[in-house]
């Protein structure tokens, strides 16, 4: 999503800005207060957020699956 090795962690400030800002920059804006969710931790929503926004290019036609995919 990014296009690059991100420098900072998603658990720290800067990381978790960061990639607030890259999922905004890509349409999937997270709101500054979550109510009931409010709890659950940052970096559980930014993956949330993340793989909401793969499933949508998936959808979409714009991704596809890398199952059977081999890494080394």
């Amino acid at each position: 999503m990014a296009g690059e090795h991100l420098a900072h962690a998603k658990s720290t400030w800067n990381g978790q800005a960061l990639r607030r800002r890259i999922l905004a920059a890509h349409g999937i804006e997270l709101p500054d207060m979550l109510d009931e969710a409010g709890d659950v931790p940052v970096a559980d929503v930014l993956d949330a957020a993340a793989v909401a926004w793969t499933a949508r290019r998936y959808a979409g036609g714009e991704a596809s699956s890398l199952a059977g995919v081999i890494w080394y």
